[in-house]
């Protein structure tokens, strides 16, 4: 059986973040995507990176938010689409992908994957 409660990921909270830290603190990698409390997930981000744990920000679904959050990332992981709304760029090929990627290195200085 699999049982779903939809919007549960949105009543992760500040709280539950800094009691589970000792999670990220024990971890090498820390990813997070969209689908969270907006703030919870900064909260988690900015943790990490105080524990110099490498972090990865797959920016799906795509919310303008995603803004927000890479000060604290280390990798983003878009997709084509999240890539072009990110970077306010059509991505049909790629040579645009790359200049996409040009984008993100200066909104982002650190890794493009």
């Amino acid at each position: 059986m699999i049982a779903m409660s939809p919007g549960a990921n949105h009543e992760l909270s500040d709280n539950d973040i800094i009691q589970l830290s000792h999670f990220i603190a024990e971890s090498d990698v820390f990813i997070v995507q969209m689908e969270n409390n907006l703030a919870a997930t900064q909260l988690a981000l900015k943790c990490a990176q105080k524990m110099q744990v490498t972090t990865i920000l797959n920016p799906a679904p795509w919310s303008s938010d995603v803004a927000t959050l890479l000060p604290f990332v280390d990798i983003v992981t878009p997709n084509e689409t999240e890539a072009s709304a990110m970077s306010g760029m059509v991505i049909d090929n790629i040579s645009d992908a790359v200049k996409a990627a040009k984008h993100f290195l200066f909104i982002m200085p650190g890794n493009v994957q």
